[in-house]
Order: C-alpha cells, then sequence, then structure tokens
C-alpha cells in the first residue's frame, strides 16, 4: 500500500512593496478560519503557492512532507504523486499564483503556456488587456489567456493565476510544447452547473487542450471518498477540513491553501469542518488508448451481419426437426 501523502503548499512572496490582500470575500473567509494565514500577512504584488520552475520552488507546508521541495517530494513520490502527468524540462507542469494589483496595473510576460486568471476581487469596471482589446471582468468569473500571449491586469484586482505546460508529443525535444491552446476558442467564463452529489456543485470554468478548471461548493461536515485516479490541485476559496489518508492519518486544509491530491492516495478521504469552496484544478492525461492503431474510415464500413448489409439465410425446409 503506498504511503503517500496529500501536500499543503507554502506561499511565498515573490516582490516586495505590495499592499495586503484586498477587503473582499476571501480576505473575509481567510481571516474568519484562519487568521494567521501567510496570505492575510503578505505585502507584495505576486505571491507563489505551488511552483516547480528553476529557482522558484515551492515548500510544503504540512503533513509529514513538511518543509520538503516540491522537486524532492515529486522525485521520491514518482507515478504515486503524478500518474499519467508527463512532466516538462522535468518539472511539474503546473504552476499557480496570487495576484495583487494594489493601486496601479499589473503586465503579465508572455509565457509558452497557457493560463487562466480566476478573479477573487476587481472593482467596478476593472478590465484585463487580453489580445490587444481590453475585457470587463468581475470576481468569480474566470478568464483564458493563449499560450505566448502576454497581457495586463486592471488595479485593484485580486486573481489566483493558473498557469499549464504541457509536452507536444512523444519523441519531442525537450523545448518543444503543446501551443494547442492558441487555436482554442474559448469563452470567458461558464455559468453552467451540475449536481455531482446530494452536498457538491462543481461549476465549470475552463476547458483547454491542456488545464481544466471548475469551482466546487462542498457542504460542510461531511465525509466523501476522494474518488481520483491522478493528481488533483485544489486552492482553497472558503471553508476548511482535512484530506483523510492511510488509515488515520489526516492534513488538514484551510481558505488560501493549495492542496495537491497524489494520483494513488491510500484510502482517501474528504472530511469538512465547515461550508467548502475551491478551485479544482487537473491536467488532462493521455488516454490508456494512445498507442494503439486506429482503424481507418473504410474499415469501419457496414460488413456482413450488420442492420446495413445483412446476413442471407437460405432456409432447408427438409432440415426442419420432426
Amino acid at each position: 500500500m503506498s504511503q503517500i501523502s496529500p501536500i499543503i503548499f507554502k506561499p511565498a512572496a515573490d516582490s516586495d512593496g505590495g499592499v495586503p490582500l484586498p477587503e473582499c470575500e476571501f480576505r473575509r473567509a481567510c481571516a474568519a478560519v484562519n487568521a494567521e494565514h501567510p496570505l492575510l500577512s503578505a505585502k507584495c504584488s505576486v505571491a507563489t503557492v505551488v511552483s516547480d520552475t528553476e529557482g522558484d520552488v515551492s515548500t510544503i507546508a504540512g503533513g509529514p512532507q513538511q518543509g520538503v521541495a516540491f522537486d524532492r517530494a515529486i522525485e521520491a513520490g514518482g507515478t504515486d504523486l503524478l500518474g499519467r502527468v508527463e512532466l516538462v524540462n522535468q518539472r511539474f507542469p503546473l504552476s499557480v499564483k496570487l495576484i495583487n494589483t494594489g493601486s496601479s496595473s499589473v503586465e503579465i510576460a508572455s509565457e509558452k503556456a497557457e493560463r487562466a486568471f480566476y478573479i477573487l476581487a476587481a472593482p467596478t469596471g476593472a478590465t484585463l488587456i487580453r489580445d490587444g482589446q481590453a475585457l470587463s471582468i468581475r470576481a468569480n468569473n474566470a478568464y483564458f489567456i493563449r499560450p505566448g500571449r502576454p497581457c495586463e491586469i486592471d488595479a485593484g484586482v485580486l486573481a489566483v493565476d493558473v498557469c499549464a505546460r504541457r509536452r507536444a508529443g512523444r519523441g519531442a525535444g525537450a523545448d518543444a510544447f503543446d501551443l494547442s491552446g492558441d487555436a482554442f476558442d474559448y469563452q470567458p467564463f461558464e455559468k453552467r452547473s451540475h449536481i455531482t452529489s446530494l452536498f457538491t456543485t462543481v461549476t465549470r470554468l475552463i476547458t483547454s487542450p491542456n488545464v481544466q478548471i471548475e469551482r466546487v461548493r462542498f457542504m460542510g461536515e461531511l465525509e466523501q471518498e476522494i474518488p481520483y485516479a491522478e493528481p488533483v490541485l485544489w486552492f482553497v476559496l472558503k471553508g476548511s477540513g482535512a484530506i483523510l489518508y492511510d488509515g488515520k492519518k489526516s492534513v488538514p486544509f484551510t481558505v488560501g491553501d493549495a492542496v495537491l491530491l497524489p494520483a494513488n492516495l491510500a484510502e482517501g478521504q474528504l472530511r469538512t469542518d465547515f461550508d467548502c469552496d475551491w478551485l479544482e484544478i487537473t491536467l488532462p492525461t493521455a488516454s490508456d488508448l494512445a498507442d494503439f492503431a486506429r482503424p481507418d474510415s473504410a474499415q469501419l464500413q457496414a460488413r456482413d451481419g450488420t442492420p446495413a448489409a445483412p446476413i442471407g439465410l437460405n432456409i432447408d425446409p427438409s432440415l426442419r426437426k420432426k
């Protein structure tokens, strides 16, 4: 049985001279549940929550791997942690940062990656400049940025920045990335929700070739089995609880935490203390059938024995049973 554990990340400020988090629902929820959370005291324009890039590797904040660098946890966890998610240049292909623009707009440099901004707070009339156009933005919506495109976020905005890379394909060079998102026909956000159980509502925010982002709402004081077979990252927007695993072990989480659920988590269960909301971020993985030959259209044409080409019958009355 795997002894791998859930991972909670320690957020770290990337820049000095910023401002505290703006007064908003996220800040109030964070203060109500965990007034000592590092994000509440951070004064910065950018805070790294999850990262595995050279020179910027997150540290694990709690649980049995507390104090371990994320890249070391990846090396030790292997496929038990990553499942079928492939590293890009030997690095985890997903990063999450908190962007706090303060009194002036912030320019975001282009990257060979797909990214999305989930808006936690925005003043009336705030915009996101994307593809050279100013797009009106508002809280609780997500906005997609194509690979290799710079953007600019207006002043007074607090946003979760999700950045996803994926290798272009098997046999591709070390610097080859899947840029299929460049042609992705996105929508700024999607309002439709669905109920996954009596206790859970899921809203799809972004679906692209390299990343999927959903907002999950889960009732408090409940326990439920964790059904995933691939790694899933949560960024907690509201509430608190714990991930139970391997019998009686648990890792608590609260507002502002990023929680990585490994692909092979023994006896994983979610227990909520209060009503919870989180962003659920998943990376598409290759199908188990990807290496198998696919039939062409000629092979799929109707054959004898199908409704389109029935088998002819030749009935001999002399063979009738007596």
